[in-house]
């Protein structure tokens, strides 16, 4: 049976490897095999219809850094250039279908290479489809809230587009970005391509990832710099400034907290499975805490009394959501393709249904300012527990260890 389990019974207060399909690493090369030759021409390959009103557009963009260096190669380039993938709510029955992974054909090579993955199923991804347009009409808005994403270690931000679209077409502009040279393999505006560094892996752990981390959050305070200095030369849409929101899974999750630490623009952060030093809260525990609303969405039922404590002292706007059946991997789109293949497997699907959920009902609540968070009308099609604090004298659900 399934179950949503909290701190109140119906009112509710609020770096790994690049690796496709999750925990069914080997299945999901099978499973694009076998569909490519037998049933894609039956079934297909695709993510799931967002859920908002709206249309989705998407195109992709670029900003540079005056400031700093690239530091990656040895190519002459002087100035960190930053790809983006953009999404945005539009008007329905505009534009015309968006390739799943833009530049397919010209990074499939290197995404091949730096991806592990088989030139066949780097093919294959050509094949999948979602709902992005591409030319699409965006709607008439004053400004739209913005919500900079930022993807796992050695993942490219198109990997995640079930999340991005569905938060686009419930009206939010949702960039993502696209570190070079941390992601598997993106176009740069000069033609050439970055791959993933390997040599950042070759550092000590906590250095690779203070480091890793560090990059992350220099391309997002710039993403955010430009869009707000020229949003209409960048995004063709009005931003609302004071409606700006950072989320990231993995690496990226770790990279969204350090920015909503730092940058006082940012209103309110979600980080996805990402775990460091700190905790969730970013690569040191000893960093001061959050100001802002702040949901942390994991797979992880345990939980230390020192992050526990850390949670409590947030304070109103932050929650723990665990969901016991998820593998890491599930927060992105892979495992949605191994289950087309496999009828019997539902898991990696239920794991994107009520991230989805919970991601927007927070970002929808922390725009607002609310000061009584709900969490009621979520469907979860799989067990979740949630965590809103502070508990005071309440449990903690799971239990806490020690």
């Amino acid at each position: 049976m399934t179950s949503v389990a909290s701190t109140r019974s119906r009112h509710l207060s609020s770096s790994p490897r690049f690796h496709l399909p999750g925990r069914r690493g080997w299945l999901i090369g099978l499973a694009l095999l076998l569909g490519v030759i037998v049933t894609l021409g039956f079934r297909g390959l695709g993510i799931p219809d967002p859920e908002g009103p709206y249309a989705v557009g998407r195109y992709k963009a670029a900003v540079v850094d005056p400031a700093r260096l690239e530091a990656h190669n040895d190519s002459g380039r002087l100035n960190r250039v930053v790809p983006l993938e953009v999404w945005y709510p539009a008007e329905v029955g505009t534009g015309s279908r968006a390739n799943y992974i833009p530049d397919l054909e010209l990074i499939s090579n290197d995404l091949a290479e730096a991806g592990g993955l088989s030139p066949l199923v780097v093919w294959s991804l050509g094949l999948v489809r979602s709902s992005a347009l591409t030319g699409a009409i965006p709607i008439e808005s004053d400004g739209l809230p913005l919500l900079v994403f930022s993807p796992g270690n050695q993942t490219n931000v198109s990997f995640y587009a079930a999340l991005a679209e569905d938060l686009a077409s419930r009206g939010y502009l949702v960039v993502g970005v696209d570190h070079p040279y941390q992601v598997a393999a993106v176009l740069l505006p000069d033609g050439t391509v970055a791959r993933y560094d390997f040599s950042m892996d070759t550092l000590p752990a906590r250095e690779g990832v203070d480091a890793k981390v560090e990059e992350r959050v220099a391309d997002i305070e710039l993403v955010v710099d430009e869009l707000l200095s020229d949003p209409d030369d960048a995004l063709r849409v009005a931003i609302d400034s004071t409606r700006i929101g950072v989320l990231g899974h993995s690496l990226g999750g770790l990279a969204a907290a350090e920015v909503c630490r730092s940058d006082d623009r940012i209103v309110a952060c979600l980080n996805i499975d990402g775990q460091g030093e700190g905790g969730p809260f970013g690569t040191n525990l000893e960093d001061s805490g959050f100001a802002d609303p702040f949901m942390f969405l994991t797979k992880e039922s345990e939980i230390h009394p020192e992050i526990a404590a850390r949670f409590e002292a947030a304070g109103t706007g932050s929650s723990r959501v665990v969901v016991p059946a998820a593998d890491h991997g599930d927060f992105a789109d892979g495992g949605l393709f191994a289950s087309a293949f496999n009828p019997f497997d539902s898991t990696a699907s239920d794991v994107i249904q009520v991230t989805r959920g919970f991601i927007a009902s927070f970002f929808s609540q922390a725009m607002e300012s609310v000061e009584d968070w709900r969490f009621d009308d979520i469907d979860a099609p799989t067990d979740v527990f949630v965590n809103v604090f502070p508990l005071g004298t309440r449990p903690s659900i799971p239990v806490l260890d020690g």
